[in-house]
């Protein structure tokens, strides 16, 4: 382990790294919050190749602490929720319970038959 003296006071070439960490350790709750490329792909569901093309594309905010890339949860979260597509509404109804809105009679032999007159299963 390095001496602490080393640690506080870091070479030029190391401050952009220091100072990220520094700041890390300032803000509270962050550092529980910052997860690497595994635990994203993880909480998505997906490989870590797909996270690494989402950093890579810029497509999911991320925070790199010299070559390492940390992506906070509540960005993957902010991602998530970017990709929801709701459902089109027909008559205050989802699109998908549209074909329910018609009138539907069943005959004798168990077969659905519309109001319009064609036959459903």
């Amino acid at each position: 382990m390095p001496h602490p003296r080393c640690i506080l006071s870091p070479s030029p070439r190391r401050a952009p790294v220091f100072a990220a960490i520094f700041h890390l350790f300032l803000a509270e709750g962050s550092r529980e919050a910052l997860l690497n490329v595994n635990q994203a792909a993880g909480r998505l569901g997906t490989l870590v190749r797909f996270v690494r093309r989402l950093v890579h594309e810029r497509r999911v905010a991320y925070t790199k602490l010299g070559q390492h890339v940390r992506i906070e949860e509540a960005d993957i979260d902010v991602f998530i929720a970017a990709g929801r597509v709701e459902p089109r509404a027909v008559n205050g109804r989802p699109e998908q319970l549209a074909w329910l809105s018609t009138d539907w009679s069943q005959h004798d032999d168990g077969a659905l038959v519309r109001a319009e007159g064609e036959t459903g299963t």
